[in-house]
């Protein structure tokens, strides 16, 4: 315990010393309050003026923004993982009692957990509306999987911090997949299926059927998991 004490007593820390990862760390927060009180003012503003209504699509634009802030609580520890790597602080860690292996475990653990939890106070904050608090585990465990994906994309994939915030930028494409879900009719829709984000808002917005809501639950559980053992096979590799 005082091993994990001390990681996260240094990864406050370096988020401290870090403007950007300040920014990022913070967004999550920031992002509540736009969905709370920007979006119903912007639709306000809309209908006033041109009146287009957002109120029927509300539920998909909340869903949509749910996904934010764990993959930034994934882009933030991904950040602090390749510049521990940059310094070989990796390596040293690696040969201390915690080993490789329990900075990894935790790395990936700690963060996961806080987006789990997140996403249930986003739910609650925002006046998102959706099934109660245990229909709605199966899309938190979804959502709190895109933070390690994202961490572990990074990790993998980047050589270094500034590759990081390049590939940052490339992650934000997911958030397309579920607009291709919720606007297109056809069954071509489910070409964005290979992209984790599409089943997330999907399990959510058919929670009224239970049958095709567990379908959609289960095969977005399980696109996680491969994406999250591909990437981790691969990080255990290298």
């Amino acid at each position: 315990m005082k091993k994990i004490l001390a990681l996260v007593i240094a990864d406050l820390r370096n988020i401290y010393r870090d403007s950007m990862l300040t920014l990022v760390f913070l967004a999550p927060l920031i992002i509540i309050g736009f969905v709370r009180f920007a979006i119903p003012l912007l639709n306000s503003l809309l209908f006033s003026r041109w009146k287009v209504d957002l109120t029927p699509h509300m539920t998909f634009i909340k869903i949509c923004f749910a996904f934010l802030p764990p993959m930034m609580f994934g882009m933030v520890i991904g950040y602090i993982f390749l510049d521990e790597r940059d310094e070989d602080i990796s390596t040293f860690i690696a040969i201390t009692p915690l080993r490789k292996s329990g900075y990894l475990w935790f790395r990936i653990l700690a963060p996961t957990i806080a987006s789990f939890a997140f996403f249930f106070i986003y739910q609650l904050l925002t006046n998102t509306p959706g099934p109660g608090v245990f229909a709605s585990v199966p899309i938190a465990i979804m959502i709190a999987l895109e933070t390690p994906i994202v961490l572990l994309f990074l990790v993998v994939y980047a050589g270094n911090k500034v590759e990081g915030l390049a590939l940052s930028k490339a992650v934000g494409i997911v958030l397309f997949a579920p607009l291709a879900g919720y606007f297109m009719t056809s069954n071509w829709r489910f070409l964005a299926g290979v992209f984790p984000t599409f089943w997330v808002t999907e399990s959510f917005l058919y929670t009224g059927n239970p049958v095709v809501n567990l379908l959609y639950t289960l095969i977005g559980i399980l696109i996680h998991l491969f994406y999250l053992f591909l990437l981790l096979a691969k990080y255990l590799k290298n």
